[in-house]
C-alpha cells in the first residue's frame, strides 16, 4: 500500500469505546482523523455492564439515541453478596431523576459496533482489519504509524499526534518500550466466563441488574442481556490454575457456579449457550499515560478490577478527554506538551479513584475471610493511610461526586475505621459550610471572605465540566486541586483578599459592568462566593 491515506491531525490506534470516543469527538471538531482497528466488527469482546455516569458521555458524542433504539438491557442498579450477610442487597441508580434512573447491560459487540459506526458517520476514516505494526516519532513534525491488512498489504499513515486505544494489547507498552506495564499485586485475578440461554433472573425491579456473588474462592459476575443470554464469569485468584489446567474451562466454571448460593439456582435449568473463555483479569498501570505527541485512553493506559464495571466509562472519558485535549494541542501548537501532560494526571487521577474504590471493597467484604482469596486482598495500614491522604479519591465520595454509587455500597460493605473517620470529617466540614453560607446569606454583604492559607492559586488549563480543556483558575487546596472554569465563581476567588466584604467586592465589580450586565453578573458573583465557600475554599477572619 505504501504511504497512504495523506496526512491526519490524529491517528487511533484501536477503533473500541475508547478509540471511537476520541475519533468522534475529534472529527466532530473538524479534524483529520484515522482510526486502525485491527478486529473485523462484530468482535466478542467482555463487559457488558455499563455504569450509570455513562450517559452524560453518550449525549456528549451524540450517540445517546442510536444506542436507546438498540434495545439494551435497562438496569436500575447492582444486586450484591458481599460484606457482611449472605443476603442480597441492592443499590440503585438515581431514581429522582429518570435521565438517571437506570443504564445498559450490553452485548458488546454490537455496543462496540455503534460507537465505530458513530465515529465514522461524523467523519472519522476507519480502516477496519488494519493492524498497527509500528510506530517512529522521529521526524519531528510527523508520528509515522505503519500498519498491515488482513490480507499482508502494508502502508504507513502519518499524523500529527497519535492516540493509543489498543485496549489490553497495549500497543505502545508491548510492542515499541516506551512505556512498560506494572502489574497491580493487589488484583493478580483469572476471569472464567460463559454464556447462558434459559436461565433465570431476579425478582421484582432486581430482574435486570448486575449481580454480584462472593463466594469463598472469588466473586462472580451474572450480568443478564437483550439477546436472551447471560454472562456468567467467576473471578478468581492465580493459585486457582493448578485446578483450571487439570479440569479445563468448562468443568472448573460449573465446579465454581456449586460454590455458590444464588447463581447456581439462576442456572438450574440454563444450557450453555457459549464456550467458555479465560483471560487474565490483572491490574495495571502503564508508567506514562501520554508523552512525545502521544496520549493513552482506556486499557492500553491502564485497567482495574471490574467490581464497579467502571472499564467502558474510563474508556469513554479518556478518549473523549484525549481528544479534547489534541484538539487544544492542534489550535494552540506552542502548548501541545501542556495539554497532553494535563491529559496524562487527570486520567491517572480518574484510574488511581476507581482502584482505590474497589480496592475498599475488597478489603471490607467480611464473608469468607478465612480463605485464601479473601486473606490476599486486604489492605494493610500503610495502604488505607495512602488512600484515607487522597483528598481527591475522598471528596469524589461524596454524595455529589463521581463515586457517589461506590459510597452507596459503602454502607453495606464496611469501611476502615481510618477512611470512615476521615469521610466523617469531610462530611461534617462541608456540612458546617452549608450552615454557615445559609446563615450568612441574611446578610451576605457584609461577609469578609479570606482565602485559606492552605490554598494557592495559578492560572492554566484544566477540563471544563463538559469535558473540554479549558483557560481557568487552578486552586491547589492541600491534598487535592480544583479547576474553576465557572468565570463567576473564579473571579469570586481571586478577588477574596480578607479586607473587603462580598458588598465591596461586588460593587468594584459592577462598577466595570454596562448597565443591563450588572444584575446578572451581581447574582453570578454572589453564587461563586457561596459555592467556593462550600468547597472549602474561603474561611472567615474568625475562622482563618
Amino acid at each position: 500500500m505504501g504511504e497512504v491515506g495523506g496526512r491526519y491531525d490524529v491517528v487511533v490506534i484501536g477503533g473500541g469505546p475508547g478509540g471511537a470516543a476520541a475519533a468522534t469527538m475529534l472529527a466532530r471538531q473538524g479534524r483529520r482523523v484515522l482510526v486502525l482497528e485491527r478486529e473485523l466488527f462484530p468482535r466478542h469482546h467482555v463487559g457488558e455492564s455499563l455504569v450509570g455516569g455513562v450517559f452524560p458521555l453518550f449525549r456528549e458524542l451524540g450517540v445517546a439515541e442510536r444506542l436507546a433504539e438498540v434495545g439494551f438491557m435497562q438496569k436500575r442498579g447492582s444486586t450484591h453478596i458481599w460484606g457482611q450477610s449472605l443476603e442480597p442487597w441492592s443499590l440503585y441508580f438515581n431514581r429522582e431523576k429518570p435521565e438517571e434512573a437506570y443504564s445498559y447491560q450490553v452485548e458488546r459487540s454490537t455496543f462496540d459496533q455503534v460507537l465505530l459506526d458513530h465515529a465514522e458517520s461524523c467523519g472519522a476514516e476507519v480502516w477496519r482489519g488494519a493492524s498497527a505494526v509500528d510506530v517512529s516519532f522521529d521526524d519531528p513534525n510527523d508520528v509515522k504509524v505503519s500498519y498491515r491488512s488482513r490480507d499482508g498489504e502494508r502502508g504507513t499513515a502519518r499524523g500529527t499526534f497519535l492516540i493509543d486505544a489498543s485496549g489490553q494489547r497495549r500497543f505502545m507498552a508491548q510492542h515499541m518500550q516506551l512505556v512498560r506495564a506494572a502489574f497491580d499485586p493487589f488484583f493478580r485475578n483469572l476471569a472464567v466466563y460463559q454464556y447462558f440461554r434459559g436461565h433465570r433472573l431476579l425478582d421484582g425491579v432486581n430482574r435486570y441488574n448486575l449481580f454480584l456473588e462472593a463466594f469463598a474462592g472469588g466473586w462472580f459476575w451474572y450480568i443478564p442481556l437483550h439477546t436472551g443470554e447471560v454472562s456468567v464469569g467467576a473471578v478468581i485468584g492465580q493459585d486457582s490454575l493448578p485446578a483450571l489446567r487439570t479440569d479445563g474451562p468448562d468443568r472448573f466454571l460449573a465446579a465454581q457456579i456449586e460454590r455458590t448460593r444464588i447463581v447456581r439456582r439462576l442456572l438450574e435449568s440454563a444450557t450453555p449457550s457459549s464456550d467458555t473463555r479465560v483471560i487474565n483479569n490483572f491490574s495495571y498501570e502503564v508508567d506514562r499515560f501520554g508523552g512525545d505527541r502521544f496520549v493513552l485512553v482506556g486499557d492500553a493506559a491502564c485497567f482495574t478490577d471490574p467490581m464497579f464495571a467502571s472499564g467502558v466509562y474510563l474508556a469513554l472519558r479518556s478518549g473523549i478527554q484525549a481528544a479534547t485535549a489534541l484538539d487544544f494541542a492542534l489550535g494552540h501548537p506552542d502548548r501541545w506538551q501542556e495539554a497532553i501532560d494535563l491529559y496524562a494526571a487527570e486520567y491517572h487521577r480518574l484510574y488511581l479513584h476507581a482502584r482505590n474504590a474497589v480496592q475498599l471493597i475488597y478489603h471490607g467484604n467480611q464473608l469468607f475471610n478465612d480463605q485464601p482469596f479473601w486473606q490476599a486482598r486486604k489492605l494493610d495500614d500503610g495502604q488505607l493511610a495512602e488512600i484515607t491522604a487522597d483528598g481527591g479519591f475522598m471528596s469524589e465520595l461524596h454524595p455529589t461526586g463521581w463515586l457517589q454509587y461506590e459510597r452507596l455500597a459503602f454502607g453495606q460493605v464496611p469501611l476502615p475505621e481510618i477512611v470512615e473517620d476521615e469521610l466523617g470529617r469531610l462530611d461534617c466540614a462541608r456540612a458546617a459550610r452549608q450552615q454557615e453560607v445559609q446563615r450568612l446569606m441574611h446578610d451576605f454583604g457584609t461577609w469578609i471572605p479570606v482565602r485559606r492559607p492552605t490554598i494557592a492559586m495559578r492560572r492554566g488549563l484544566g477540563y471544563a465540566p463538559n469535558y473540554q480543556m479549558a483557560e481557568g483558575l487552578i486552586v491547589e487546596n492541600g491534598h487535592s486541586t480544583i479547576f474553576v472554569n465557572a468565570p463567576y465563581m473564579a473571579e469570586a476567588v481571586a478577588a477574596a483578599d480578607g479586607r473587603r466584604s462580598v458588598r465591596d467586592i461586588t460593587a468594584d465589580v459592577l462598577a466595570k459592568a454596562s448597565p443591563h450586565e450588572r444584575l446578572s453578573r451581581q447574582l453570578l458573583l454572589v453564587a461563586g462566593f457561596r459555592d467556593a465557600h462550600i468547597r472549602g475554599l474561603f474561611g472567615t477572619p474568625a475562622t482563618v
